[in-house]
């Protein structure tokens, strides 16, 4: 009976497993599934944004599609980290409008369900931030997140893998720190 249950147990999580990657959207996809979404990457010297990556250590691109610049920060060969940011040209308003911003959550829904977070707080410090800019944040049933804020100018998305990224490349950085301390 045992191991019937586990044979079970790991059916159901390589189901899962294979459900949440075909499931996936944009965040999720390797390199080569963006190119083939979007095109080429910009080449380093053409992309005004090269100068800033989303995450420092991981493979950064950027691509052009269809008025937009598609920032993405790729962390183990998957996109963890998208920024959406309209291109300006004359007759383009630079907020993101309601519709595109719809479309985007919708084509980042990776088979999961978005639903609003607040964003209240306690903290007199950031009740005037929280004022001022009116933030937005989801939280996507699949672990995914996004953030925009006001002027609306950009929509970030991130999975769980760009935290844990940032947070192991800074405990490796904080040892490191403390390997090299000086021995008084």
């Amino acid at each position: 009976m045992k191991m019937k249950r586990q044979h079970g147990v790991r059916l159901f999580l390589v189901v899962i497993s294979c459900a949440a990657l075909s499931a996936s959207a944009r965040l999720g996809e390797t390199e080569a599934e963006s190119e083939r979404r979007y095109g080429p990457p910009m080449k380093t010297l053409e992309d005004p944004l090269h100068y800033t990556p989303l995450i420092e250590g991981a493979v950064n691109h950027t691509y052009k599609f269809q008025g937009w610049y598609i920032r993405t920060a790729f962390v183990e060969g998957r996109a963890a980290r998208i920024v959406y940011m309209k291109i300006l040209a004359k007759d383009v308003k630079p907020p993101i409008q309601d519709d595109e911003l719809q479309a985007i959550l919708a084509g980042e829904a990776g088979g999961g369900r978005w639903q609003v977070k607040s964003n209240a707080t306690l903290d007199p410090g950031q009740l005037l931030v929280v004022a001022v800019t009116n933030p937005s944040t989801w939280i996507n049933s699949n672990g995914n997140s996004a953030h925009i804020a006001a002027p609306r100018y950009m929509i970030t998305l991130e999975s769980p893998a760009a935290a844990a990224f940032i947070q192991a490349r800074a405990a490796a950085k904080e040892q490191q720190r403390k390997a090299n301390v000086p021995k008084f």
